[in-house]
């Protein structure tokens, strides 16, 4: 998978031989054994479980108590796993876990109040068994709606700037389309202009992913209505395996590695102005020494989504010695900052990092004058993956770092600063400064190994 360029596969886990009996222990211990395995090759999975793949199937689903108990014995694993665990489908009711053909829980086109408050029960055990910040995909916009008590037509988006990635219901519950642009309502998927109103403003803060289910109309999924329609609909993932006829007109027509570079976020660097060594690098506060910053940085994303998960924005001030290959360990310094990119949305042009200036206290200058480069690591937040290069991110237009350190996958930005101790100011002397943004910066040890994988320790950090 990894070869192919993929970084999630998809797991549909069939409990058939459970339908009315609880899990095994041998079954949860295989699925322990796949996530470890999902984990040690680097990757992340979407989990969705269901009973049957067969719509003719008299059971397709177990009943709504067993089905619960089912939940609860997953809920260990969905929560020492959630690291590699990247979106999870509401899944279990219905064939394919899709919930439209069910017996327990009635057809998706004839829902009754009870039938949807049911629906709704195993849907907030599936939240409560993920961890908050983990996000639930449900099949249609309409289920979404009825789980928070409305009807068709869709209304306003239920989640929005304010409390988006908050951990509340309304912020986790995001859509899986299975049949995309396989007929005009994508097999049922929208009702009207109104879902789809609703689906492009909830996709800029939840996940949306799927497949085709159908290659009958080739008009609907010619490049320039598909195009359209991922980047509106905010689309991250898309299988690759289905619908074939599909995916073999997309490589037929040469769009299908644009749309395949598309999906998800893709944040290109389109330029940066940096504070010149010698405005800031010899500039004191009371509380220690600019080494550097940026006034501005701007970025795009060309992709069509931005990140669903949390990832952190990280300055590594890296010693230039270490660079140039005089030595392989040295002191530097490292800083978290508060940069959220799950706010840079997807095709969008001219994304603002405002203005930062990384501050050394006093106790953490060195003895003599040192020159360092700054990197930028856009990592995983998850404290199980932070150190792995696999969960970062590479700005699109990165020749990984230019050639240095490949293995690393962190951000060369080809600025260098000059930490000068004896040039500082008395400690009573504050500098005035119109940044919005002071990040103190904490040592750390760097080290590259032989291999060229540049490391470091974050003190402090989770």
């Amino acid at each position: 998978m990894i070869s192919r360029g993929n970084s999630v596969i998809q797991f549909v886990c069939y409990l058939d031989t459970f339908i009315s009996t609880p899990l095994s222990p041998s079954f949860l211990s295989a699925l322990d054994n796949l996530l470890n395995l999902v984990r040690q090759c680097g990757m992340k999975t979407i989990l969705r479980f269901a009973y049957t793949q067969d719509q003719s199937h008299p059971t397709p689903d177990a009943t709504k108590p067993l089905m619960k108990s089912h939940i609860a014995s997953l809920a260990p694993l969905l929560q020492s796993h959630a690291d590699v665990i990247a979106l999870m489908h509401a899944g279990f009711i219905g064939v394919w876990g899709e919930w439209y053909y069910s017996k327990n829980f009635g057809r998706g086109d004839d829902m009754t109040p009870e039938r949807s408050r049911d629906r709704g029960e195993i849907l907030s055990e599936i939240l409560a068994a993920l961890p908050e910040r983990r996000m639930v995909l449900v099949r249609t916009p309409g289920y979404k709606q009825r789980f928070f008590g409305r009807t068709a037509p869709c209304g306003d988006p239920h989640v929005t700037g304010g409390n988006a990635y908050s951990g509340v219901p309304e912020a986790r519950i995001g859509f899986h389309n299975d049949c995309f642009l396989s007929d005009a309502t994508d097999m049922g998927t929208f009702c009207d202009a109104s879902d789809h109103n609703y689906v492009q403003s909830e996709t800029h803060y939840v996940a949306m992913t799927g497949e085709s289910c159908s290659a009958e109309h080739t008009s609907l999924y010619d490049y320039l209505n598909a195009h359209r329609r991922l980047s509106l609909e905010h689309w991250s993932l898309l299988n690759d395996a289905y619908h074939p006829k599909v995916l073999k007109h997309w490589k037929k027509t040469g769009c299908y590695d644009t749309i395949r570079d598309s999906l998800g976020y893709r944040f290109i660097l389109i330029w940066a102005q940096f504070y010149r060594n010698g405005m800031t690098g010899v500039d004191a506060r009371k509380d220690g020494y600019v080494l550097g910053g940026w006034k501005e940085v701007v970025l795009s994303n060309a992709g069509y989504a931005s990140p669903f998960n949390k990832y952190f924005f990280e300055v590594l001030f890296v010693p230039t010695s270490m660079i140039k290959g005089s030595a392989s360990s040295r002191a530097g310094y490292w800083a978290r900052t508060e940069i959220d990119i799950r706010f840079f949305h997807g095709s969008t042009n001219n994304i603002i990092v405002p203005e930062h200036q990384f501050i050394v206290e006093r106790t953490g200058l060195p003895d003599s004058p040192e020159e360092f480069e700054l990197f930028i690591n856009i990592r995983d937040a998850e404290p199980t993956l932070g150190h792995r290069p696999e969960y970062r991110i590479l700005f699109a237009n990165q020749t990984p770092n230019n050639g240095l350190w490949t293995r690393s996958r962190v951000n060369r930005m080809n600025y260098t600063v000059t930490l000068n101790p004896s040039l500082h100011l008395p400690p009573e002397v504050s500098m005035p400064s119109t940044a919005g943004n002071v990040v103190k910066l904490s040592s750390t040890l760097f080290t590259v190994d032989d291999q060229g994988y540049l490391s470091w320790k974050e003190a402090g950090a989770v």
